[in-house]
């Protein structure tokens, strides 16, 4: 992946086996993003739309650990 992404012009650390996303590409691919878009279950059916104004929550979301882009530290999310 670091090497697509290097590819398509990102700065990649390789010794620290890091990518950083500078603001314009995050500000670019969020412009490309729809409004509103359906979100599909495990078997394909749909499960809900995001940006239809109802609030969604997802209780015991995978992101358990934090990365510091500074420091390059793992640390466990709060």
């Amino acid at each position: 992946m670091r090497q697509a992404l290097a590819h398509k012009g990102l700065p990649v650390d390789a010794a620290a086996q890091t990518v950083r996303f500078p603001r314009a590409v995050i500000e670019d691919m969020l412009a490309a993003c729809p409004a509103k878009f359906e979100v599909f279950d495990r078997e394909g059916q749909p499960a809900f739309v995001l940006g239809d104004g109802e609030s969604k929550i997802a209780a015991g979301h995978n992101a358990v650990f934090w990365l510091d882009s500074n420091t390059g530290e793992t640390r466990p999310r709060r």
